[in-house]
């Protein structure tokens, strides 16, 4: 029986050192993100008595995480009340699927968003794997196979593989839906240019990556005397804060002040519209959608502002703020909102989007249907019409 006994201390002793140092490395992170917040967070107002209160509840829970996707939801539930896309926590996992997904084994047709806790289907592809299964936008993804729903699982299925995804509905209501996943699709171009009809030309980018201001700047330059042109910014992301001020300067002077950004530490700086671009003097037309975030809402809301064209379209995602990334002691990554950023008029985006001069709206349907009522109204708009 004290065999036994000792074996079994010998055991328990075993399993407390394993845990040790995972409960340790937990502190350590959970910690990191809390230091890292307060002394970076641009708005020290922010860091108020509700922040420490929820610095103070939530630590022994992330302490006390049983993995690492406990741990992230407790630091997601310590940033969630800053109302603020850009501040937000990866797990290491999730951070190496979505690299791995640069180069997909498979296609689904549907774009997912987490909001919170939870993640929300965006987009759909009209007969796409997902839409036939009758995924919809706006639907929550609850489940995956049974569990509940993450970003790795997802990712880590293959080519041929049916799964079930648990979903619940805008009206509350909840209902499964079998994807059986196809064969990647060659990707989509980033870049996009056409003539959308006599007089009017459309162009269409992905995200305001190293590049995108001189291919706009190329684009231009080779339309006849005269055309109007569209840019299509729905979908579009954001990226470089030079590359859309490069852009602007395509459509205003160089100089022209654009953005105000104000930190905690400094005096708000000023940022203007920047060289490089040959000007274009043809009407301008701004299509956005709910979609369209960061750069993608500031481009809009400069053209308007500074009354060099109209916005079209649906309300932006509200999503502006200046953030910048730290690496987590166990391989996850932390985003940080470092400054706030409004148009030289005042008017902040941040949670509010850039609401566009006409409302036009293209749902899944006209999708389907092959229908774009939201670009026939840009369309017309940079007619004249």
């Amino acid at each position: 029986m004290l065999g036994r006994r000792a074996v079994l201390a010998t055991l328990l002793t075993f399993v407390l050192a394993l845990a040790a140092p995972a409960e340790a490395q937990d502190a350590q992170v959970f910690d990191t993100v809390t230091r890292t917040v307060e002394r970076q967070y641009w708005n020290e107002a922010g860091l108020d008595a509700a922040w420490d209160a929820r610095v103070r509840d939530l630590r022994p829970r992330a302490v006390a995480a049983p993995d690492e996707t406990a741990l992230y939801d407790v630091m997601t539930l310590l940033l969630d009340p800053f109302a603020d896309e850009h501040m937000n926590v990866q797990g290491p996992s999730v951070f190496e699927a979505l690299a791995r997904a640069q180069a997909p084994s498979f296609w689904a047709g549907f774009q997912v968003r987490q909001r919170g806790l939870r993640h929300q289907v965006l987009a759909v592809t009209p007969g796409g794997p997902a839409a036939q299964a009758g995924m919809r936008p706006g639907q929550w993804l609850d489940r995956i196979d049974g569990a509940p729903f993450t970003i790795p699982a997802m990712l880590a299925a293959r080519q041929g593989q049916t799964l079930s995804f648990g979903l619940t509905l805008p009206d509350g209501t909840t209902r499964d839906a079998a994807v059986t996943l196809a064969p990647p699709r060659p990707p989509e171009p980033e870049r996009r240019s056409r003539a959308a009809t006599d007089g009017v030309h459309v162009l269409a980018w992905n995200g305001f990556d190293e590049g995108v201001a001189e291919w706009v700047d190329g684009e231009l330059a080779g339309l006849a005397p005269g055309t109007a042109v569209v840019l299509d910014l729905r979908g579009n992301n954001g990226g470089s804060m030079n590359e859309l001020r490069r852009i602007l300067g395509c459509f205003v002077e160089p100089g022209t002040p654009l953005f105000v950004v104000v930190t905690r530490d400094g005096e708000p700086e000023t940022l203007d519209a920047l060289a490089g671009c040959r000007p274009f003097a043809g009407r301008v037309v701004v299509l956005v959608d709910g979609l369209s975030l960061s750069a993608a809402e500031l481009l809009p809301a400069s053209i308007a502002e500074l009354g060099r064209g109209v916005v079209v379209g649906q309300r932006t995602g509200g999503s502006v703020l200046l953030s910048r990334h730290t690496q987590l002691p166990d391989g996850g990554r932390l985003s940080v909102s470092r400054a706030d950023l409004r148009t030289v008029g005042g008017t902040r985006l941040e949670g509010v989007g850039a609401v566009p001069t006409l409302e036009a709206v293209t749902t899944f349907d006209d999708l389907a249907a092959g229908r774009d009522p939201a670009l026939d109204a840009a369309v017309a708009a940079a007619q004249g019409d």
